[in-house]
């Protein structure tokens, strides 16, 4: 059941209780239902975040405590920056690890449950930091691709692959939104969609194809639109 907040309406003490019942401060039988702890604790959320991103202070250990580990990936790269060298601050870890700390950080938070909370993940960074090291450099920024769309990035890759392949390149028509996209992690995408195209007769038919294809380029906002920066794995009709 629900914790339901109240406040009476004789002496004005605010409470908490899973039922409405009388003030436990001065016993009064008529108390106010205000609202829902539910939305209590939604607000705290969004107003760490406000904080953290417009804020010039740091976070508090408490408000890193209070936040998942999809908040943490909302949010902007310049708040999540803070975020993490607020936690290096408390732990006592080197500052100087706040860029392969945050590459930790983005892998956990592009591939694990967004409902874990962000000083689980936090955690585990810390744990490869100081006992894994191989492993704690091995990280991928899976929040770099989603912040960048790399998916619909991979996808226009693909099309321009299928459409060499075709008969009558210039009457290749792609759906907008009629396809199937699967993140594999590290850069790496498997799409399905179909694309219709004149054949050798000059009539237009109907093709099923898959692309999986992986980004290895070095700068993804400046070379994603290079056919060397991305690497086919598989290509081709079904």
């Amino acid at each position: 059941m629900k914790w339901i907040f109240f406040r009476c309406s004789n002496c004005g003490e605010g409470f908490q209780n899973k039922e409405h019942g009388p003030c436990p401060k001065c016993g009064a039988e008529k108390t106010i239902k205000t609202t829902n702890i539910f939305w209590v604790s939604l607000s705290v959320f969004s107003l760490i975040i406000i904080g953290l991103m417009l804020g010039d202070e740091t976070p508090t250990n408490n408000d890193l405590q209070m936040l998942s580990l999809g908040q943490y990936a909302s949010m902007s790269n310049k708040t999540r920056s803070k975020a993490v060298a607020a936690y290096l601050k408390y732990n006592n870890i080197d500052e100087n690890q706040l860029l392969p700390f945050s590459l930790c950080m983005s892998d956990f938070a592009g591939t694990k449950n967004s409902e874990l909370k962000l000083n689980d993940a936090m955690g585990w960074c810390s744990e490869q930091y100081k006992n894994l090291p191989e492993k704690y450099l091995d990280h991928y920024d899976e929040l770099a691709d989603i912040d960048l769309r790399m998916d619909l990035k991979a996808k226009v890759q693909c099309e321009q692959l299928i459409r060499r392949e075709l008969v009558s390149p210039s009457s290749a028509d792609f759906p907008m939104y009629d396809y199937k996209l699967y993140g594999m992690s590290r850069g790496r995408y498997r799409i399905k969609s179909y694309v219709e195209a004149d054949n050798a007769y000059g009539t237009q038919i109907r093709m099923d194809w898959t692309c999986d294809i992986q980004y290895v380029g070095n700068n993804k906002t400046e070379d994603y639109y290079l056919p060397s920066g991305w690497k086919v794995n598989s290509l081709g009709f079904l």
